[in-house]
């Protein structure tokens, strides 16, 4: 069952909610009122993946359909992350995957500041701009 892989869900923190705002601009994502009531729990993958729960409602029947967005950071250790939004079958927000290519622990998303965040924003902007990896 879902509930083994999860602890209880709550409300985003500031800096969670704005690295999914980030990623939801970046997809073009254009279902109304995404962010109303939403909800995450943390997954027990030991990176920091969160389920995402539109409206506060968890459904057990949720399927991933699509990655829609996805950015690739530096962590504080200098070990590419990447962070992946993902949409379930009927297009609601599904998941925030975040996938350490080293398999271990991220850092900087559970000590994430605005900094962290403007750095995130400007590495999506550069990428975005130039076409480019952010070096």
């Amino acid at each position: 069952m879902l509930e083994e892989y999860i602890k209880p869900d709550r409300e985003p923190s500031t800096e969670e909610f704005n690295l999914i705002r980030l990623l939801v601009e970046k997809a073009n994502y254009s279902r109304p009122n995404w962010d109303v009531g939403l909800r995450v729990a943390e997954m027990q993958d030991g990176m920091g993946s969160l389920l995402l729960i539109p409206q506060g409602q968890l459904n057990q029947n949720r399927l991933f359909k699509d990655c829609i967005s996805e950015i690739t950071i530096k962590d504080y250790d200098g070990i590419d992350v990447l962070i992946s939004l993902n949409i379930d079958q009927d297009d609601y927000l599904f998941e925030l995957d975040v996938w350490k290519v080293n398999f271990g622990a991220v850092q900087a998303f559970r000590k994430c500041t605005n900094t962290v965040h403007s750095t995130i924003k400007h590495r999506f902007t550069y990428y975005y701009n130039s076409g480019k990896e952010y070096e």
